[in-house]
Formats: structure tokens, C-alpha cells, sequence
């Protein structure tokens, strides 16, 4: 089933320096996650959100959460919605997106060093 993106917004972020080590010690902790919300009230949208949480050793902690509203052509009930959540390609869709906006916030924040993975979703 096609779809089309009809609305497309950073729903928050938060950026502060901190002094604090990562939990696994390594210099850098990353952790991506994603989620999909049907409206049954108009039976043709979802909302796919994803979330980033970064975190640099002793440097920074950054998260922001990226949303979007995917419209289908045809109305679907619930049980439809179900199945068609299961192939709605969040990751793909929102990743891109939520990789340029943060580098280009940390950049502009001062965290030049950073570079974050193309593609972290292989199966």
C-alpha cells in the first residue's frame, strides 16, 4: 500500500553538556527507537515517531524525537491497520531526516566532531 507524508515536525530535543560517563563506558552510547500509532478516527493515517537519544562520554547528552503523519489512500479498519503497521517503513522513512537535523544541531552547538552511522537498521 502506498502512502503519502502529509505532515512532518521535530516534536521536541533537548541538548545539555554533562559530566557524567556513559553507562557502557565506551566514548559514545546511541540508541535508537521507533513507534506507529493508527487514527481510527479518520481510518487513513498514522503517526510513526522516532526517538534518538545520544550521549558522548563527559561531553553531551542530546535527545530528539522526530513525527510524522503518513496518510494511506484507502480507509482501513483496525484489524487492517494492525497488519499494515507491521510493514510501514519507519525507520527508513524518519532516520534520514532526524540524522540531519541532529548533526547539523550539534554543529551548530558547538559539537563538530560528531558523526552519526548512514544506515543503522540492517537486518
Amino acid at each position: 500500500m502506498s502512502f503519502e507524508i502529509t505532515r512532518f515536525w521535530i516534536k521536541e530535543f533537548s541538548l545539555s553538556p554533562t559530566d557524567e560517563e556513559t553507562k557502557s563506558g565506551r566514548d559514545f552510547m546511541m540508541n535508537v527507537n521507533s513507534s506507529v500509532d493508527f487514527n481510527a478516527t479518520n481510518s487513513t493515517d498514522f503517526r510513526v515517531s522516532m526517538v534518538m537519544d545520544l550521549h558522548s562520554n563527559k561531553e553531551f547528552h542530546y535527545t530528539a524525537t522526530q513525527t510524522a503523519i503518513l496518510r494511506f489512500e484507502n480507509s482501513m479498519t483496525n484489524e487492517q491497520a494492525m497488519e499494515i503497521a507491521k510493514t510501514i517503513p519507519v525507520r527508513e522513512t524518519l532516520y534520514p531526516y532526524l540524522r540531519a537535523f541532529t548533526l547539523s544541531t550539534l554543529k551548530t552547538a558547538g559539537y563538530d566532531g560528531v558523526t552519526l552511522p548512514v544506515n543503522v537498521f540492517k537486518e
